[in-house]
């Protein structure tokens, strides 16, 4: 019975992830052609003439259709998941090795299906391409504004900045650049598979650093992880580069897991130089050296040799000055869906004062972070070093971090998928369900100035659903 509840969910989201791809390249045309953007334009007056009666521009009315139409989709693969995750926590003792190998299957499937669909709401997507390209001409895009000659043929028109991404993932952008020559859509494609694979290698990973918790914590964590829209869809579907980085972390984890420890320290480097946010983790590993490795201090700094080395070879062709990291700060100068914009707003519905929450709120997930680094320190367990990436990643996500952007969740949202039933990891699930449904408040013009209620739909929607979910979050784990 519980074999057709997971076929008749996954049918229902595949045809939601069909129905997203299918109409993304005339969602795309619509909403960019109210912007002032020459080269999409262009872009997307080519592919009209490659495919006559495509309708490109007259499918979509406005912005407001495209974000509907999004949005019910949306509505479905959520409700489909959710009905499912309640099937889970009703009925434990269904879950067996068959229930995860379909919840598996079902996870690629959506992905194979999202590879097809063309990014909607954004253009980060190219903007790799565009310093791929820079990097591969010979040209450093840390201290050069991104050039005209770099988006040529592509739908990238985006102010003149420079690259905040970190090097080793330059460095990929300029290979596939290299292979791909002239051709945008060339290079689109190859970008798609490369993070089309990371996102399938980081579920299989949880199916991996799950797998002694039984059938049924299995199939709660690839829910999560590969069945939540916000996780396939905005890694793969709108194609955004922190997969590649979540990918080599969570790799790091299981060689960890595995005894692997030196190679498993060289992942997370190589993590931390594809987007620096991973390099926080180093913690975590120093204390699995020290405390389950039982490394001394010296053998654990040997074992950090190659990890420098591959930093290093990553930065340093790069790196001249304090300038390099212009593009990082720059970003970092961006404020929004924030807690200080959830309280902000808060404040000013009740007329008082409340910024304080908001600091107060950062410090708890700072206070946790620390609370479990000591705790992984003094008695460290599988549940207890689970916890601890999990805090450390939400304080980066949740408190360091000066915006919140929806793919941002998948920096947290696996490592949650293996402690679902902790009040953080439900926090991090809360997110990761409500942050899809907010893209209109960036599209739609009667609420696209009113962002900070949508940092309040999606702080205390996730708040909500902490408290909510108690019983559901945690069913009976099996052992294997």
């Amino acid at each position: 019975m519980l074999q057709t509840r997971i076929n008749l969910a996954g049918f229902l989201i595949l045809l939601a992830h069909l129905a997203m791809t299918l109409v993304s390249l005339p969602q795309a045309v619509t909403l960019w052609d109210g912007e002032f953007a020459p080269r999409t334009h262009e872009f997307f007056a080519r592919l009209a003439d490659a495919v006559p009666g495509f309708p490109l521009k007259t499918l979509f009315e406005n912005n407001r259709a495209v974000v509907i139409w999004h949005l019910v989709p949306m509505t479905v693969a959520t409700a489909a998941a959710l009905a499912l995750w309640l099937r889970l926590a009703r009925s434990p003792d269904e879950a067996n090795d068959r229930s995860v190998v379909l919840m598996l299957r079902w996870a690629v499937a959506f992905a194979v299906v999202s590879f097809f669909a063309f990014p909607v709401f954004t253009q980060d997507f190219w903007l790799s391409a565009a310093w791929g390209r820079m990097i591969a001409q010979g040209h450093n895009p840390y201290y050069v504004d991104m050039i005209d000659e770099a988006t040529t043929g592509m739908p990238l028109d985006h102010f003149a900045m420079r690259m905040p991404y970190a090097p080793l993932w330059g460095w990929a952008s300029a290979l596939i650049m290299l292979v791909s020559g002239e051709s945008a859509l060339v290079a689109g494609t190859i970008f798609k598979a490369v993070l089309t694979v990371a996102w399938i290698a980081t579920v299989l990973i949880v199916e991996r650093l799950t797998r002694n918790d039984g059938p049924l914590a299995r199939c709660v964590a690839l829910l999560l992880i590969g069945w939540l829209p916000v996780s396939v869809g905005q890694a793969v579907a709108e194609a955004h580069n922190d997969v590649a980085m979540v990918a080599l972390m969570m790799l790091w984890w299981l060689l960890l897991r595995k005894g692997a420890g030196w190679l498993g320290s060289t992942a997370l480097a190589a993590s931390a130089v594809c987007k620096y946010v991973s390099v926080s983790l180093f913690l975590v590993d120093a204390i699995h050296a020290l405390r389950v490795e039982r490394l001394s201090l010296w053998r654990y700094a040997l074992r950090l040799v190659v990890p420098g080395l591959v930093i290093m070879g990553a930065m340093l062709p790069f790196v001249r000055d304090h300038e390099f990291m212009d593009g990082i700060r720059m970003i970092g100068s961006w404020q929004f869906m924030h807690l200080r914009d959830t309280f902000g707003l808060l404040g000013r519905l009740a007329g008082l004062p409340l910024e304080f929450l908001a600091i107060a709120a950062q410090l708890v997930f700072a206070g946790t972070a620390l609370y479990y680094l000591v705790q992984s320190f003094r008695a460290p367990s599988v549940e207890v070093l689970n916890r601890t990436l999990v805090a450390v990643m939400a304080f980066m996500l949740f408190a360091a971090s000066p915006h919140l952007w929806a793919w941002y969740l998948i920096w947290v949202l696996p490592l949650a998928a293996l402690v679902p039933h902790w009040w953080l990891s439900r926090f991090v699930i809360g997110a990761a369900l409500i942050a899809p449904f907010i893209v209109g408040f960036w599209w739609v013009d009667e609420i696209e100035g009113h962002k900070d209620a949508a940092a309040l739909l999606l702080h205390g929607g996730a708040l909500a659903w902490t408290i909510a979910t108690h019983r559901l979050a945690s069913p009976r784990v099996q052992r294997a």
